[in-house]
């Protein structure tokens, strides 16, 4: 079981911005790094100290700056400027959990909230089931999806519970933003481990809106 937890949890991982799922269109953000913006995203992922020693995992190398976006869902993000960008992925292997955590800095609050309103469009859940499939999840194995009812943090937050191979794995989808940071947590685990996750992610959240530019 943990060895699908971890292969099924890399693809929901990579989903969350669907990275090598898409090519680069002209609605993507322009991408246009500084150094102090990217010293404030890379502040603000999460880190080994944050999870603890039995974690593993690292920076990544080269995330992608695409937003979610599906056929039934593709707004136009070409107005955004994303002047830093940073990502990590830890995994506890002893519970199946992977967490990935990503952080985008844009122009201005306004900006945020702006972008904030074109993801959580009324078609959110089917971009989250189309990108699972694209990364490599069975159709047949992606299940329900369900808004979470996390505590409000930061200026701009909202929760998403996706379902897989029959309700036995969460793959929980965590925007949050606040002050020029746009930022997401993707958190899978064993069925088995939802009190665990549950009290993770409320960690988490509130540490992540301490840390925004």
């Amino acid at each position: 079981m943990r060895r699908r937890v971890a292969c099924v949890g890399a693809a929901l991982a990579a989903c969350c911005l669907a990275g090598a799922a898409w090519a680069a269109d002209p609605l993507d953000p322009v991408v246009k790094p500084t150094k102090a913006s990217q010293i404030a995203a890379k502040d603000a992922v999460l880190s080994r100290a944050d999870l603890g020693t039995k974690w593993a995992g690292n920076a990544v190398a080269n995330p992608s700056s695409k937003l979610p976006v599906c056929p039934a869902q593709h707004p136009s993000y070409h107005d955004l400027t994303v002047s830093g960008h940073a990502e990590t992925v830890f995994v506890l292997q002893t519970s199946g959990i992977t967490v990935d955590s990503d952080a985008q800095v844009l122009q201005s609050p306004a900006v945020v909230a702006s972008t904030f309103t074109r993801m959580l469009g009324p078609k959110l859940s089917t971009c989250l089931r189309y990108n699972l499939v694209k990364t490599g999840v069975p159709a047949s194995a992606v299940g329900a999806v369900t808004k979470l009812a996390l505590p409000v943090v930061g200026e701009h937050s909202a929760a998403y519970r996706v379902t897989v191979n029959e309700g036995s794995i969460l793959a929980d989808f965590i925007f949050l933003g606040s002050g020029r940071t746009q930022m997401f947590l993707n958190i899978v685990a064993p069925v088995s481990q939802k009190a665990k996750i549950t009290a993770l992610e409320r960690r988490l959240t509130q540490l992540l809106v301490t840390r925004t530019a």
